[in-house]
């Protein structure tokens, strides 16, 4: 692994030790030996790379390279950073860097940094993102941009759209993200952004006898459906545990 342990930095010595005393010593060596592991290990014990995450953000991704970064954040080579976190803020980042105008960049730029990750933070607390929270600000900002994309295809601005122009794509089959539109909108209204509105849709509570088949199938897709929120599954399945009526599923 190139020079000497005592030429290498800390970290990298500490995952020296680690390999060399590894139960199983040929899966370690087909590790090191990797085509997408080799030059970067040689690159750090020759002190070509620096030892840190941005370093690594510029190798670009592979499983191969998250593993080792992985690693060398349990030997404490690199801190330890919230991986889900970064790969949402490139997300967004490349997001806005596709908007086709500084007009609907700055909007999106808004909604996106400074309402749905800011909130996120916010709510988490420092505590590590989690997938579902990224996927569903990924859905949120791809919905934004859907309603943008529409009201242009219509010759329509977002501050000029108007109840009779959300009616109108609340009826029209291209129309997608519905649920997350429902959210974009209200914040744009809320700041003053544009003078439609469309009500968040609230249940009331069970009305009518159980049916266990749909208990059974909301159930199911409350502990596999990725797309939903890890808080909406769990308070989901609480709901069908103590029998009560499954919510109406939305039509977005």
């Amino acid at each position: 692994m190139g020079p000497d342990s005592g030429c290498l930095p800390p970290g990298l010595r500490t995952l020296r030790e680690n390999i060399a005393a590894a139960e199983h010593h040929i899966t370690a060596m087909r590790w090191l030996t990797k085509p997408a592991i080799a030059p970067v290990l040689a690159d750090l014990a020759a002190a070509r790379m620096p030892l840190t995450h941005a370093a690594f953000d510029e190798l670009g991704e592979g499983q191969a390279l998250a593993h080792l970064r992985q690693t060398l954040v349990a030997v404490g080579a690199l801190p330890e950073r919230d991986e889900e976190l970064v790969r949402l803020e490139q997300f967004l980042a490349g997001f806005l860097a596709a908007q086709p105008d500084s007009d609907r960049r700055k909007i999106l730029h808004r909604y996106t940094i400074w309402h749905l990750l800011r909130r996120l933070r916010g709510r988490n607390h420092a505590r590590p993102t989690s997938r579902q929270q990224a996927l569903r600000i990924r859905s949120h900002a791809r919905a934004a941009a859907a309603f943008l994309d529409w009201l242009e295809a219509h010759n329509l601005t977002l501050g000029g759209c108007t109840q009779a122009d959300l009616d109108r794509w609340r009826g029209d089959d291209s129309g997608v993200y519905r649920f997350e539109t429902g959210k974009f909108i209200r914040w744009a209204r809320a700041n003053k952004l544009t003078a439609g509105h469309l009500a968040s849709v609230r249940w009331g509570g069970p009305a009518q006898l159980l049916n266990d088949q749909h208990r059974w199938d909301t159930a199911r897709q409350l502990l596999h459906d990725e797309d939903l929120g890890a808080e909406d599954r769990l308070a989901g399945l609480l709901v069908l545990l103590y029998a009560q009526g499954a919510p109406p599923r939305s039509a977005g």
